[in-house]
Order: C-alpha cells, then sequence, then structure tokens
C-alpha cells in the first residue's frame, strides 16, 4: 500500500484572503452598477429611438389633408427625406410607402398591423437583412382617418449601446485589479506590527 504523499501547499495567508474578500465584494457592486447602468443606457437610446420617429411622422403628417371624405397626400417639393421610411395609410388602405420597401415584406405587414390598429404604438421588428427596426404608428387628426408609420433602423443605437457596455465591462475589469492591489498593500501595511510581533516572539 503506497503512503500518500503530504499536501504541501500553503495554506492562504490573511493578507490573501482579505484581498480576495475585498474583490469578491467590490465584483458583486460592480455586476450591479454595469448591468443597471446600460439598462438606463439602452432604455435612454430606445427612447431616443421613439423620439425621433414621432418627429419624422408629425413631419410627415402634415402632408395629409384629412379635412375631405378621404384622406390624401399633398405633395410639397424636395419631400423624398420625408417619404424614407414612412408609410402613409388612408384608413386601412396604404397611400404611399417607402421605395426600399417590397410588397408583401415583413415590415409592410406590420405597418399595415398597426395602421389597422389606428392607436399610436411602437414595435420592434428582427429584419433579415437591416437588422432590428424600429416602427412607430402615429393617427393623423382630422374628419377622414389616416395614420403615419414611420420607421429606423436600430443597428446604430445598439452599437452604441455594445459600446457603452464593453467599455464599462473594461472599467469594471481594471477597477477590479486595482481593488485587489491596494487591498493588499493596505493589509499588508496594516499587519506589519502583527508580523514584527510574531517575528520577536519566535526569536
Amino acid at each position: 500500500m503506497t503512503a500518500r504523499a503530504p499536501d504541501r501547499r500553503r495554506p492562504p495567508t490573511l493578507r490573501s484572503r482579505l484581498s480576495l474578500i475585498a474583490v469578491s465584494v467590490a465584483a458583486l457592486l460592480m455586476a450591479v452598477l454595469v448591468v443597471a447602468f446600460n439598462a438606463i443606457v439602452r432604455h435612454q437610446l430606445d427612447q431616443r429611438a421613439d423620439d425621433h420617429l414621432r418627429t419624422r411622422a408629425a413631419a410627415v403628417a402634415s402632408t395629409v389633408d384629412t379635412n375631405g371624405r378621404r384622406a390624401r397626400v399633398v405633395e410639397v417639393p424636395d419631400d423624398d427625406a420625408l417619404d424614407s421610411d414612412v408609410w402613409i395609410y388612408a384608413g386601412r388602405e396604404r397611400l404611399e410607402s417607402p421605395p426600399t420597401a417590397a410588397d408583401g415584406g415583413p415590415l409592410n405587414q406590420v405597418a399595415d398591423a398597426l395602421a389597422a390598429d389606428r392607436q399610436p404604438h411602437c414595435i420592434t421588428v428582427s429584419a433579415s437583412v437591416q437588422g432590428p427596426v424600429r416602427l412607430c404608428a402615429s393617427p393623423v387628426t382630422g374628419s377622414a382617418p389616416a395614420t403615419v408609420v414611420a420607421a429606423v433602423s436600430l443597428v446604430p443605437y445598439r452599437t452604441s449601446a455594445d459600446t457603452v457596455l464593453h467599455a464599462t465591462l473594461a472599467l469594471g475589469a481594471a477597477m477590479l485589479v486595482l481593488t485587489y492591489a491596494l487591498t493588499r498593500l493596505a493589509v499588508r501595511r496594516a499587519l506589519r506590527p502583527v508580523q514584527a510581533m510574531t517575528e520577536q516572539a519566535a526569536a
């Protein structure tokens, strides 16, 4: 029967244990702060996208005449920028759609559903080519029912959110390394009198 070799690993010192405890507490606090901060950033970016869509929808609504029995689009010069990623409806009938939207495409179907609801509402859909797209419907006030649906790609907003997330993670990692180093230095200085007394007692 072979005798087991004695375990020669040194137990962790008090300084190491205290440093690990401090880093664990700091890591937990840092994780909570990073999650909360990035959640706020994403919410603010989504809110900015919705505000942008409502502003565009209001600008397009000014070109829709709803005073007659049926809504109609009033042509204005240089309205290409307004027509980009915008649907205009008279009731449920689609009057105009973006030049880039193919008939029967998923965005057209979502825009049709939003217009049929006739309520101010926003929704996010995943387009295979464009990535996530945000659509907002804005009813046009007047005697004839009309709705404007505006869309915007969320890729720039999500890219900004991911950049902030990576930056906060890198900052958090750097803070944890700094916390560990400073804690070990502080504990070592605090334990110097104890170490000196231990050495004197051993002598």
